[in-house]
C-alpha cells in the first residue's frame, strides 16, 4: 500500500524554523490559510486568511523561499 500523499497535499517545512505547517479554515465564507505550526514567535506563523480554497493558499505556502542569511 502506498502511503505517500498526493503532491497537492503535501506540505513544505517552515523555510524559517523548519517546523511543520497547518491548515486553516474560518468564517462563514470560508477563507483558507496555511502557514508555521510552531511557535508563535515564528515569522511566518499563520496571522492571515486570506484564500478562497485550500488548494490555493498551500500553493502559496509552498511557493516560499527559504529566509536570506541576513534574515535570520
Amino acid at each position: 500500500m502506498d502511503t505517500k500523499q498526493p503532491e497537492a497535499l503535501r506540505l513544505a517545512p517552515c523555510p524559517f524554523c523548519g517546523g511543520g505547517a497547518r491548515r486553516t479554515t474560518v468564517g462563514t465564507n470560508a477563507w483558507f490559510g496555511t502557514g508555521c505550526d510552531g511557535d508563535q514567535s515564528c515569522p511566518a506563523h499563520l496571522r492571515a486568511l486570506t484564500h478562497k480554497t485550500q488548494a490555493e493558499a498551500d500553493a502559496a505556502w509552498n511557493r516560499r523561499t527559504p529566509p536570506a542569511a541576513a534574515e535570520l
